[in-house]
């Protein structure tokens, strides 16, 4: 039997203020997959957002910059042998800095630092950590940044892998772009 982990990663909602709803393609996936767990990367600016999520599983939810929710403003997960860190990303500087993030991570002993706020979805590693933002669930503005098309990812971790598989809500279709990553350690699952 192969034991994995399939984490749910979405953030920047920015519900009511410069969106309506989460997109129902989205929602489709959230009431038919099981999640071990979601992971919410902040900007909810609404509570609905989280209660929708917390009716389907257990949610890892931080606050971001435009939040005045009482949530913490970073969090660090212990699953299965892997630190996850998880922050807004709001005070890194410049704004997204792939080198600026790694150094965060590094600094925390992370194995996996999930971060929003930028509104662009990336997945990347670097010197052994990886980096994931799953860009903004509804695809609203940021800053001086044109909307962007809804997204979110899903983190599947098996052993020492990590498959991230990025998901762009069109509006005929969900389009995925799968990245698969080595990791410098083993996930340890127990039967």
């Amino acid at each position: 039997m192969v034991y994995y982990l399939k984490i749910l990663i979405l953030g920047d909602s920015h519900i009511p203020l410069r969106a309506k709803e989460l997109p129902k393609k989205f929602l489709r996936i959230l009431t038919t997959q099981k999640f071990e767990f979601i992971i919410f990367t902040g900007d909810f600016t609404s509570i609905d957002v989280l209660n929708t999520l917390k009716e389907h599983s257990k949610v890892y939810a931080i606050s971001g910059n435009m939040d005045n929710i009482d949530l913490p403003k970073k969090l660090v997960i212990n699953a299965y042998g892997f630190k996850i860190g998880v922050i807004h990303g709001h005070k890194i500087r410049p704004k997204g800095s792939i080198r600026q993030l790694a150094k965060y991570a590094a600094e925390k002993d992370l194995d996996i630092l999930i971060s929003g706020h930028t509104h662009f979805a990336f997945a990347e590693q670097s010197e052994g950590i990886l980096l994931l933002n799953p860009g903004s669930i509804t695809g609203v503005w940021a800053g001086k940044t044109k909307k962007t098309p809804p997204s979110f990812g899903i983190l599947h971790l098996r052993e020492r892998i990590a498959q991230f598989e990025l998901v762009t809500v069109t509006e005929n279709k969900l389009v995925r772009k799968v990245n698969n990553f080595s990791l410098s350690k083993a996930a340890k699952f127990s039967k």
